[in-house]
């Protein structure tokens, strides 16, 4: 008997529960004015109001004849009758649905707020309160309705004691609701967010985000609020209509085929079978409109063949994966047959190495080519035993991606084994599949938890021994299990969370931190992150696949987001301790031979290469190596090991020798250029620890003083030496020193004799930036016209001072220009349709639409367009330089750069902007950052600013070096508003973007363009404000993405004014 009185009882509580229909009272009404046509236009404003949300209801399956609507007449008397009237016709267990479109009222006698036009025409919040209560006890349980209030409401109203159940404000009290083609943006958002409800947004709070989200694409000026007993209830109380994750057909190409936006990265393969569905169709209910099987793919689009000839239009028909077949997935990389360097004794094995790539077991994964390429034979060297040493490199950047040696050609499978597993990586490394509602916060921290801050080339940099946190916060309201892969610059891949993904979940709004130390191998990395709301396993990521067991979950249904960050050894640290870490080197002064011997030893986890050069007594400087017969590639010592080279030029005392050292060959002269001088390089590489421009972002410097065997006596003065790099001077005199500026960089070494830093140094008797481990200081003078005397001071540990002195001459030959107005300049480029790339949704619009702006509101008058097919390399490249000349010094320039950017994973080098005619996955047509950057910075403009959004594109800040001059405190505004600057801005840092919705804009653009509609304050329009406000809001619209600025020149913080303000 007892087992049978639980059961009933189950049965009883279900039918309790268990809802029955789904009723909704759309109320409305329309703000008076008593002017004709301002109420004429709020009438319309309601009436599409009701038609919106009366459509979105309608997707989410309402009967029409169960949706009641009150739009004329007297409100208290109606609200009270429909309401009233509503509560007898429901059933227990019905879902109420409620939205008021209705002026806000305050009744001044009683100071209650409430729906209304007048005191006799009103009704407060705390009677409809009571109203809702009888609803509640109708159906049995309050979270059976929810209410919608689509109104302004007064700052000073009190809502959150009197409510029940669950509510949603269109805005916060004191905020006032956006219109958007007649419409409220809050009705917008609602239709929008009841179209795309999914199993994992179907809660109060999933759909509250969702509409804050939407209203976010509209205005960034009104927050929609929710107040709920249990957010996390069921949406409709689970009545909802649940749409499953799907593409979409974005061509029709014939009635047999069509292309729909997904392929290699969000694993299509061809053979998968794909399912066809008119929009906001119940999928799990009907059978699909047409099936297909994929025919071919791209990176990020599939052609399909239909099973049947369709007439109809279907692009807005959504496309689903029933399942994926993980057989079918081959990852391919491109082998190039050529090989430029291989002499003829090496000839045969290159021969030996292509037949290996053709062979049955390898050519599904290895396919030749003629040119480019993603991996080649660099060079083949013979060793003793019929040995060799094979060199494996990337055809189109020439970076090393790994030196093997195998014994005799029977081993030459290690180097198909490495195309395949290079394959792997590439595969892996590329998968995309972004879902907001299982996406998560996923950052880096130091130990402590702060915020990383050494960044560089878009990528956080973390340095041999750093100890990190890896920061995933689940946001959303629901469980997420995870799994973490991570991809290291030697091409190997681990999966690094376990396979039982049972135990590995994060719950809601709850934060996991995984501690990891960085060790080699060193270089770009990229940890993925999958996110699911079932447990998967990702396991057979080790064989290049991807699939659950125990749950059978599909590709769509899992997230994957990227964390990207460089890894390097401590030797190019700019802290690293003298006890070891740093590379060491030291002349053997050998009197009786003719040459003399410099070794060099390697202390770090990686292999270093090399140059060498000895400052002559002018200040210039002669190469040592590489030379002798030496090229840069031979120039190198491996990890751990001290290794000597001979050289013949002569040395004497207390010379200094300068080492550049790097992770690649290099010859730094090869990098002289006719503004880009040796001493330069120099600078550049002691301050930054990279060469902008390059693929030399891990470059570092050392400095010695040769000291002979024997004892020298030295007068006081000489214990110190001041070795000057910038300006290029001679080390025994004086000389005056033309300067076209007013400001001056001056940098070099200082050091004891024994090598060892000095306790102070000192510029005309200002402390300076000085490095004690390299010894390298910088110091910038503020010169006046004339000649200017500056004074160096060095004081070593034992007191002793030396002191140089240089004379700078500043001739006053420009003549003064007369301030005035200037003009402002617009140059946007923006494609959507590309050659042989994946079309794009908004980047045109995103350009056309900021552009309009500009003219509108700021005073942008001169504005040029590069839209799609005009956007060829050479156009995009002549219309920034064309600023060059046309841009004066009283001129505003802002340039906008919309479309794909691409880094190039096989290599290790600079970030590309990619234009309409560009072939893909091929950068060598494309625009690298120096051509948009370096032509940038020479435009002579008073303020610039360079917008770029794409993938990857805060990478092309690698171009520039950030401005050292501190930016105006916020009580300097006139002084901040007459500077001169220059800023970049960027949609994300070194990570993918989204694109948005098509026919909208991307989220970058969609905060970006909203906020400078919506502010006009001059405080608002500072531009470190606007940073931090995209950084935040974008953010919220996608997750994966976090925008980026900085300024590269000058102190002011202005770009935008609004003219006559």
């Amino acid at each position: 008997m007892k087992r049978s009185f639980v059961f009933i009882a189950v049965i009883f509580s279900v039918l309790q529960v268990c809802a029955q229909d789904k009723y909704a009272l759309l109320f409305s009404r329309p703000v008076r004015t008593n002017e004709t046509k301002q109420d004429e236009f709020n009438k319309e404003i309601n009436r599409n109001n009701i038609r919106v949300i009366s459509n979105g209801l309608s997707i989410q399956r309402f009967n029409p004849s169960k949706i009641f609507k009150d739009t004329a007449g007297n409100i208290r008397q109606n609200i009270l009758k429909a309401v009233t009237d509503l509560t007898l016709r429901i059933r227990q267990g019905d879902f109420v649905f409620l939205y008021f479109d209705v002026p806000v009222f305050i009744n001044k006698t009683t100071q209650e707020a409430g729906f209304g036009y007048s005191e006799d025409d009103f009704v407060s919040f705390q009677e409809m309160n009571e109203l809702f209560k009888k609803i509640g006890t109708k159906n049995n349980d309050p979270s059976f309705f929810f209410v919608l209030v689509d109104a302004d409401i007064p700052k000073e109203t009190k809502i959150g004691s009197r409510l029940y159940s669950h509510y949603l404000f269109a805005s916060q009290p004191g905020q006032f609701g956006a219109l958007s083609d007649n419409t409220t943006v809050f009705a917008l958002a609602v239709e929008k967010a009841m179209k795309s409800i999914s199993g994992l947004n179907a809660s109060y709070e999933g759909f509250w985000g969702s509409v804050k989200s939407n209203i976010l694409f509209f205005t960034t000026k009104q927050t929609p609020l929710l107040l709920s007993p249990d957010m996390a209830t069921g949406f409709f109380n689970n009545l909802s209509l649940k749409f499953p994750r799907y593409y979409q057909i974005v061509e029709k190409k014939s009635d047999n085929t069509v292309i729909i936006n997904a392929g290699s990265r969000m694993n299509i393969a061809k053979g998968l079978k794909v399912q066809f569905y008119p929009p906001y169709s119940d999928t799990s209910g009907q059978k699909p409109f047409v099936t297909g099987t994929v025919l071919d793919v791209s990176s990020a689009t599939a052609n399909v063949s239909l099973s049947r000839p369709v007439k109809e239009e279907v692009n807005s028909y959504w496309a689903f994966i029933p399942g994926y077949d993980f057989s079918m997935l081959t990852p391919v990389i491109r082998f190039n047959k050529k090989a430029n360097g291989i002499d003829n004794s090496s000839k045969e094995i290159f021969k030996q190495v292509l037949a290996e790539c053709k062979k049955d077991q390898n050519n599904s994964f290895i396919q030749l080519t003629d040119q480019a390429g993603d991996i080649g034979v660099g060079s083949i060297i013979s060793l003793p035993g019929k040995r060799y040493e094979i060199t494996l490199l990337n055809p189109q950047t020439s970076q090393v991606l790994t030196t093997m040696v195998i014994n005799g050609i029977e081993e030459l499978h290690k180097v198909s084994g490495f195309c395949k597993k290079l394959a792997q990586y590439e595969y892996i490394s590329n998968l995309t599949n972004y879902i907001p509602e299982l996406a998560v916060d996923f950052q880096m921290t130091d130990k402590q938890g702060n915020p990383l801050t050494a960044k560089e080339n878009g990528y956080d940099i973390l340095y041999e021994g750093d100890e990190v946190i890896i920061k995933i916060r689940n946001t959303n309201p629901h469980k997420l299990y995870y799994s973490l892969v991570d991809l290291t610059q030697d091409k190997n891949f681990t999966v690094i969370s376990g396979r039982d993904m049972e135990d590995h979940f994060i719950l809601p709004n709850s934060e996991l931190k995984l501690p990891i130390m960085i060790s080699a191998p060193f270089g770009k990395e990229r940890i993925k992150l999958f996110t699911s709301n079932v447990p998967f396993d990702l396991g057979d990521f080790q064989n290049a696949t991807t699939r659950s067991v125990k749950n059978n979950v599909g590709f769509a249904d899992i997230n994957i987001q990227d964390y990207d960050f460089e890894s390097r050894s401590s030797l190019y640290a700019r802290n690293a301790k003298q006890n070891g870490e740093l590379l060491s080197i030291m002349v053997k002064d050998l009197p009786k031979a003719n040459s003399r011997t410099i070794a060099i030893r390697n202390p770090s986890s990686e292999r270093i290469y090399f140059n060498v050069y000895l400052q002559k007594e002018d200040g210039g400087y002669t190469t040592i190596f590489p030379g002798k017969g030496l090229k840069d590639k031979d120039c190198y010592v491996d990890f751990g090991v001290t290794r000597d080279f001979s050289f013949d030029e002569q040395l004497k005392a207390f010379d200094q020798l300068i080492t550049v050292y790097a992770d690649r060959p290099f010859d730094l002269e090869g990098l002289i250029s006719g503004e880009r001088k040796l001493n330069g390089l120099f600078a550049e590489i002691a301050k930054n620890g990279r060469i902008r421009g390059t693929a030399l972002n891990k470059i570092g410097l050392t400095q010695a003083l040769f000291q002979p065997g024997t004892t020298t006596t030295m007068r006081d003065g000489e214990t110190i030496f001041i070795k000057l790099i910038t300006p290029k001077v001679s080390n025994d005199r004086g000389i005056t020193i033309p300067t076209p500026s007013q400001q001056y960089e001056i940098n070099g070494f200082a050091m004891s004799v024994d090598n060892k830093p000095v306790r102070s140094l000192k510029i005309n008797n200002e402390p300076v930036n000085y490095d004690a481990n390299l010894k390298f200081f910088e110091h910038t003078v503020n010169l006046s016209f004339g000649v200017n005397k500056v004074i160096i001071e060095a004081t070593d540990e034992k007191g002793f001072t030396a002191v140089r002195t240089l004379d700078f001459e500043l001739k006053n030959n420009n003549a003064v220009m007369a301030g005035g107005k200037g003009k402002n300049y617009f140059l946007g480029i923006g494609i959507d349709n590309y050659k042989t790339w994946p079309v794009l949704n908004n980047a045109r619009n995103d350009v056309v639409k900021f552009a309009e702006l500009l003219r509108s509101k700021y005073g942008f008058d001169s504005s040029f367009l590069l839209l799609d097919e005009q956007a060829t390399r050479k156009n995009i490249i002549n219309k920034i330089r064309e600023f060059l000349k046309k841009a004066g010094p009283n001129d505003n320039v802002v340039i906008y750069l919309s479309g794909h950017g691409n880094e190039d994973q096989l290599a290790d080098g600079d970030y590309y902007f990619i234009p309409q005619e560009a072939e893909a996955d091929d950068v060598t047509g494309a625009v690298k950052s120096t051509d948009i950057v370096d032509n940038f910075k020479k435009i002579r403009a008073k303020r610039c600013l360079l917008i770029v959004d794409a993938c990857y594109s805060g990478m092309i800040t690698n171009s520039v070096n950030p401005s050292g001059i501190p930016l105006t405190s916020g009580t300097d505004l006139e002084s901040a508003e007459n500077a001169p600057c220059k800023w970049i801005v960027t949609s994300g840092r070194a990570t993918k973007v989204s694109d948005g919705e098509k026919g909208k804009n991307s989220p970058f653009a969609t905060v970006l363009i909203n906020y400078l509609r919506e502010h006009e304050d001059d405080a608002s329009l500072k531009m470190p404000r606007l940073i931090d406000f995209l950084k935040e809001k974008v953010k919220e619209l996608s997750k994966q993405q976090e925008p980026f600025g900085m300024p590269i020149e000058g102190r002011g913080e202005w770009i935008f004014r609004i003219p006559g303000k």
